[in-house]
Parts: structure tokens; C-alpha cells; sequence
């Protein structure tokens, strides 16, 4: 299991470590350079007060080659060594007058020329020695530090645990409430960090009361709905225990076998609506000719228009396609072609336009029924609401589950009349370029 606690312990460890070791080079580097400043300093002070004048006896200085710390002197006149200490050191000669910085016998040495008319004079020493002193300064200015991360460790470990106990207390309070309980949480008494959090949590539990409160009505008014004919069918058997005619019995079975019907629509919407959940919106989207579909659609419903005295008919110009869930789609026209042929009156006409506008495909169906008046046009997306006085039995969740699957498809619906004095006409547009309403011409 992943660790918060563990995860920042690594990360400042791991920053404490940088930082210690950038303190160390820099240390470092500070060193030498103030040591080589310094040996600079002391060969320039011994060649300048040099009196070479005097003489020098031969083998004087220090003679062996173990002590590299101290001083080795050599003089030349003209090109010839006169003097060198020790007498057996030969460290070649410089160019030029100045330090410069140079491996014999396997050892890096410092070296300063000064020369006059008469003589040169060279001092070296071996820079191991400061090599030496530079690392045990370094070491010894973070050794303390690096003795002390342990401890830090422990700090900082800790010290998450403690600045994090706020977000421990809030899944304890999470924890504890009950399943019903949406309440939202406090935010100005919760740390500054954990706030957006909280917040972020109150509109998860907002949204998730709402949709409780949505399924609570929805399952209440699936219920009201499907008692009415279940209660007309339990009353319809009931009255076939008593003594009937025939013709009485045939009337009674036929009103049980509508009543059946209705119910099994009434389930059959119900069980798209729930398919058409937030949680189950999620399909692969393909490539839908629409107007092939509504042909499909249509020939579906033709049966039922010709019994009806329907003139069901399909115009559509421009072949055109959008990106969608097929089921989807077959779903929303069956509901628009099946209210359009449920609210026309007997020799009506039902038309399926599709074609393309301005890069957006447009369906429209219209129909020769009594329409919806512009006040309850809005209404009419509601589930289980129906228009009063219209005399058609229906579940009321036609137009919800169309408005449903419009939105799935980023499209946009709009009622209206059609011109012709009564009817109603339904049209979707499909949005170029969205999310599910990509437009393709053929």
C-alpha cells in the first residue's frame, strides 16, 4: 500500500542529502582555493625574501623527499642549477616567471619562478598534503550533518504524523456517518490544504443527494404509475371468476391483454431509462447513417401506422451521418415516431425529415395531432408527465427518454408547431464537431 507519510520522509530525506552534499563540494572547493591562495602566499614571500647572495651550501634544506609538505628550493644561473634542495630534487624548470601547477614522481606540485639578471629562483611544494587538509575539512563540516539526518528522520517522520492527523479525523468522520447522511462537511474549521478537499467532497455529496432524491421519485412515481394497471387487470380477472357471456368474457380478456401491454411498455421505458443512467452513458461511439436509421425505424413502426390509417413516410435529401450510439438513436426515433402515430388522428400524416444545415445534421418529425400548447412545452420532458385531455394512454416517458439521449449526443431539442394550424414538430439538431454530433457528407 502506497504511504503518503513515507513517500514525503523519502523526498526530504533525499533533499536533506542534496543539500548536504552540495554544502560538502562547495566546502570543498572554498577550501582548496583559500589553501592554494595561501601556499601561493608563502612561496612568493620565501622567493622574494630569499638572499640568494649569501650563497647556498649544497645539500642544505630538507633532504628527503618523505617530507613533501616542506619547501623545495632551486637556483639557476644562466641554465645551469647551482643549487637545489634537496640536492637530489629536479623538478624541471618553469617557463615563465609566476605559479603554475605541475605532476613529477607522481605528485602534483606548486611552483613560483622569480628571476633577475643574475639568477632564477624556483620553490615548489607538493600539493598532497593540501589535498589532505581540504578533504578533512569538508568531512569535518558535514560531518555533524550527516550525523544528525537519523535524528531529522525521526523529526520529520514524526512530524508528517502530525500535520496529517487532520486529514486521519476527517475519514474518521466520513467513517462514522451513517449511509443517509449527505450533510455537507465544515470547511472553514478543516487546514488550509485540506479545504479544496472538502469542498470538492460537499459537491460530490451535494450531486449524490440529488440523484438519491431523483431515484427516490423516480421509483415512487414508477410505482404509482405501474399500480394503475396492474390494479385494472387484477380487477379485469376478478370479474372473470363471475358467470359470463361469451362476448362479456372475450371484452374482459381483451381489456386484461391491454392492461398487460401497458404495463409491459410502462417496464420496457423504465428499464431504457435506467440503461440511459449517468452511470451506464458510457458507450463507443460509431459512425450512425442517420437516414438509414429512420428508414429502419419507420419500417419498424409501419405496421402500427397502417392500422392507425397513418401515412408514415421518410424524406431525407442529404445522406448524412453523425458519431453516436446506434441503439441510442433507434431508441430516440422509435419514441418520436411512436407519440407522433399515438396523437394523430385517424388518416393523419407522420413525416421523418433529415438533412443538413450550416454543417449540423437536422431530423424533424412532425405530425397532424393536437400538438402541445407553449406553456407546457417544457414540461413535457418531465417523466411520467402527460398533457391533460389529450385522451392517449401512454407512460408519459417518451419525451424524457428522448431529451436524455439528445443530451448524450451533445445535440439540442426543440418543439414547435408546423405551420399547418395543429400538429407538433420535433427537431434535433446535431452540432458540427461535437462531442457526438460530428458532421460527415457524403
Amino acid at each position: 500500500m502506497k504511504s503518503l507519510r513515507r513517500r514525503l520522509l523519502t523526498w526530504l530525506l533525499l533533499g536533506q542529502l542534496l543539500a548536504v552534499g552540495a554544502a560538502g563540494i562547495v566546502t570543498y572547493l572554498q577550501v582548496e582555493r583559500e589553501l592554494r591562495d595561501l601556499v601561493d602566499d608563502q612561496l612568493r614571500l620565501a622567493a622574494n625574501g630569499l638572499v640568494v647572495a649569501t650563497g647556498f651550501r649544497e645539500g642544505g634544506g630538507v633532504s628527503s623527499r618523505d617530507n613533501k609538505d616542506e619547501l623545495r628550493l632551486q637556483v639557476w644561473e644562466g641554465d645551469r642549477l647551482v643549487f637545489s634542495s634537496p640536492s637530489d630534487f629536479a623538478l624541471p624548470r618553469g617557463a615563465r616567471p609566476g605559479f603554475r601547477t605541475s605532476t613529477w614522481y607522481g605528485l602534483d606540485w606548486r611552483s613560483y619562478l622569480l628571476t633577475d639578471e643574475e639568477r632564477t629562483i624556483q620553490l615548489s611544494q607538493a600539493l598532497d598534503e593540501q589535498l589532505e587538509t581540504t578533504v578533512e575539512v569538508a568531512f569535518s563540516s558535514i560531518g555533524p550533518v550527516l550525523g544528525l539526518i537519523p535524528v531529522l528522520a525521526l523529526l520529520v517522520w514524526f512530524g508528517v504524523g502530525f500535520g496529517m492527523r487532520p486529514l486521519g479525523q476527517l475519514a474518521a468522520a466520513l467513517e462514522r456517518r451513517r449511509p443517509d447522511t449527505l450533510q455537507p462537511l465544515p470547511v472553514a474549521s478543516q487546514p488550509r490544504e485540506l479545504q479544496p478537499l472538502v469542498t470538492a467532497l460537499n459537491l460530490l455529496l451535494r450531486r449524490l443527494e440529488s440523484a438519491m432524491e431523483l431515484q427516490r421519485k423516480f421509483i415512487a412515481d414508477a410505482a404509482h404509475e405501474l399500480r394503475t394497471p396492474l390494479a385494472a387487470v387484477q380487477i379485469q380477472a376478478q370479474l372473470l371468476e363471475r358467470p359470463q357471456t361469451d362476448a362479456e368474457r372475450q371484452l374482459t380478456i381483451g381489456q386484461i391483454r391491454g392492461g398487460i401491454s401497458r404495463a409491459a411498455h410502462l417496464v420496457q421505458q423504465l428499464l431504457i431509462l435506467a440503461r440511459l443512467a449517468p452511470e451506464g452513458r458510457r458507450r463507443d461511439l460509431v459512425r450512425v447513417d442517420l437516414g438509414r436509421l429512420a428508414r429502419e425505424v419507420a419500417a419498424e413502426f409501419a405496421p402500427l401506422a397502417l392500422a392507425a390509417g397513418i401515412d408514415l413516410g421518410v424524406v431525407c435529401h442529404d445522406p448524412v451521418s453523425v458519431d453516436g450510439d446506434a441503439d441510442s438513436l433507434q431508441t430516440l426515433l422509435g419514441n418520436l415516431i411512436d407519440n407522433a402515430i399515438r396523437y394523430s388522428p385517424r388518416d393523419g400524416q407522420v413525416d421523418i425529415a433529415l438533412f443538413a444545415a450550416d454543417g449540423s445534421v437536422v431530423c424533424e418529425v412532425r405530425d397532424a395531432g393536437p400538438g402541445i400548447p407553449p406553456a407546457e412545452r417544457e414540461r413535457v420532458f418531465d417523466r411520467f408527465y402527460r398533457c391533460l385531455g389529450s385522451g392517449v394512454e401512454g407512460s408519459g416517458l417518451g419525451l424524457a427518454i428522448v431529451r436524455e439521449i439528445v443530451e448524450q449526443h451533445g445535440a439540442a431539442i426543440e418543439l414547435g408547431d408546423t405551420g399547418a394550424g395543429k400538429g407538433l414538430r420535433v427537431k434535433i439538431t446535431f452540432p458540427a464537431g461535437g462531442a457526438a454530433g460530428k458532421v460527415v457528407r457524403s
